[in-house]
């Protein structure tokens, strides 16, 4: 049996039409923002970008460079990219290793 969890409908859908949704979820996953890095300064990762990202990693259909359910990695990647994030996005990408 599977023990995998699926994606859901909307998130199956931005996945393979490859929506701007999913490359963001992407481009958090693999610390990819080489196309515009002021992009993050102007729309900076939310909330809505990490749980796709959580998503697709838990439904292993993209691995990244970072394991988003590793506090180690979190913590790093908010120490080196913490601008990166709104207030909230910080918050959702923590929620999991909150008491």
């Amino acid at each position: 049996m599977n023990s995998k969890p699926l994606l859901g409908p909307q998130y199956l859908i931005e996945a393979l039409t490859h929506s701007p949704e999913y490359e963001r979820a992407c481009q958090l996953l693999w610390l990819n923002w080489n196309e515009d890095p002021n992009a993050l300064y102007r729309h900076p990762v939310e909330p809505e970008d990490v749980r796709f990202a959580r998503a697709l990693q838990d439904s292993q259909l993209v691995r990244g460079r970072l394991d988003l359910g590793n506090y180690r990695d979190v913590s790093q990647l908010l120490a080196h990219h913490g601008r990166w994030f709104s207030n909230n996005g910080r918050d959702e990408l923590l929620a999991p290793f909150a008491g």
